[in-house]
């Protein structure tokens, strides 16, 4: 069953004191609510939250970190729309009608978040240049070199288009200066964006051999492109030494049910989940592994970090379940090489019994002429001990069979159990008859 999560804020002491506990909805908010009882006794001051709630199945990946992401103020445009408007405000520009070029801008920028096809590098250069090229003269030489080195910073192989009148490369070549001096801030995906589809920055494909790199400060069009679903797309404005990641949803999940979540993907977690008086209270986050396992690790606010809680009782747990898995194993391999002796003493009684018959049929049967009084008997003493004795064999090998079969059933479950328990299953479940009774706020 699917791995559950529960996020428990426990506040000072206090009648207005509540648990927040989040679970996967594969599972039920009923399993969930039973397996919390189980483990604190009650649960009058829960609120159960839907692990959707918090991850929205309808976003893909979620944009983590200092960068302010600029919604989708209209509807959802593809590339032709983009190219359409942005070829209109070049015939403005070129045609001086300067207020046109910068209306045209001014929608495509609003357009850029809503994107569902990746516009090509090339072009999104062009839009960036031509925006500084519609300052200068709109806002002046100052706002220009602003706007180019905004464009430098987005696109650093930018080059001057010699198409636009030459009084406006100063203003470039000023940018081009500023722009190397630009600070940077720091991106990272998590692995399923590169392992199950393509992302691109500014038009570019994102080397999936790495999940790092470096971004200027500044605007920047992000797009994923899942193998199995719509475009998603962002525009983020980053300043020089901010931190951003973008993470998809099912590696944010799991990074969050295994105690593996970073800070990032924690507070967006907590700002869903807690309440902004209960932030201000010290809070305890603890997230079960599984529905079986039930092994809690604890997130410490005041620390920023994830732990394994009840370390000595999970190492107990686990010492018991290496002995058990190993008396299972035994039973196993002793089980099955009482099988195998059974077979060969029985094999080898039934071969024997089956010799015997023979020698009877040719031997002991009077010829023509013969009664059977003047027949040759003196061979049947020994022929009746060995039958008896191939019969003992019989009875012993299939006896050595029952008792290989017993031991290798035997020995099956207890391996089961104990590899189970060497990987702390059920731990929680045996702690919890022992731990009935609420357990005290901590201060």
């Amino acid at each position: 069953m699917r791995s559950l999560l529960f996020l428990a804020a426990l506040l000072p002491a206090s009648a207005s004191a509540a648990t927040g506990v989040l679970y996967d909805p594969a599972v039920g908010q009923q399993a969930v609510a039973t397996a919390w009882v189980d483990q604190h006794g009650h649960d009058g001051d829960v609120r159960y939250i839907s692990v959707d709630d918090v991850f929205d199945p309808a976003q893909p990946a979620i944009l983590l970190g200092d960068a302010r992401a600029l919604p989708c103020a209209g509807e959802a445009a593809d590339r032709a729309a983009f190219q359409a408007l942005s070829q209109h405000a070049d015939d403005s520009a070129f045609g001086m009608d300067y207020l046109g070029a910068a209306t045209s801008l001014e929608r495509l920028t609003r357009l850029l978040p809503c994107l569902t096809e990746v516009p090509d590098s090339a072009e999104l250069s062009h839009f960036h240049l031509l925006r500084g090229v519609v300052a200068y003269y709109a806002q002046g030489q100052t706002e220009a070199t602003k706007r180019f080195e905004e464009a430098l910073l987005v696109t650093p192989f930018l080059q001057w288009d010699r198409r636009y009148p030459p009084d406006i490369r100063p203003s470039f070549e000023e940018a081009v200066r500023g722009a190397l001096h630009a600070e940077k801030a720091f991106f990272s995906v998590s692995p399923r964006i590169v392992d199950e589809g393509t992302f691109y920055v500014n038009g570019l494909a994102f080397d999936p051999r790495t999940r790092t790199a470096n971004l200027y400060a500044g605007s920047h069009l992000l797009q994923w492109v899942p193998t199995d679903g719509p475009t998603a797309t962002w525009v983020v404005q980053v300043d020089g030494g901010q931190f951003v990641t973008l993470v998809q949803r099912q590696d944010a999940v799991d990074a969050l049910l295994t105690g593996r979540a970073d800070a990032g993907v924690t507070e967006f977690a907590l700002q869903r989940v807690l309440a902004p008086v209960e932030r201000e209270a010290v809070a305890t986050v603890a997230v079960a592994e599984d529905w079986d396992v039930m092994l809690f690790h604890e997130y410490d606010v005041l620390s920023g970090r994830w732990q394994l809680a009840d370390l000595d009782a999970i190492e107990i747990w686990r010492q018991s379940g290496r002995g058990l898995r190993g008396a299972g194993v035994g039973l196993i391999a002793g089980g099955v090489l009482a099988g195998v002796l059974g077979g060969v003493i029985g094999g080898r009684g039934a071969y024997d019994a089956d010799g015997v018959v023979k020698d009877a049929a040719e031997h002991w049967e009077p010829v023509e002429g013969q009664s059977h009084q003047q027949a040759d008997f003196g061979d049947l003493a020994q022929g009746v001990s060995r039958f008896s004795t191939a019969q003992t064999e019989i009875r012993l090998g299939m006896a050595l069979g029952v008792v290989g079969g017993a031991l290798t059933v035997a020995g099956v479950p207890l391996t089961i159990l104990g590899d189970r328990r060497a990987r702390a299953a059920g731990l929680s479940k045996a702690q919890s008859r022992s731990r009935k009774a609420p357990r005290p706020a901590r201060p």
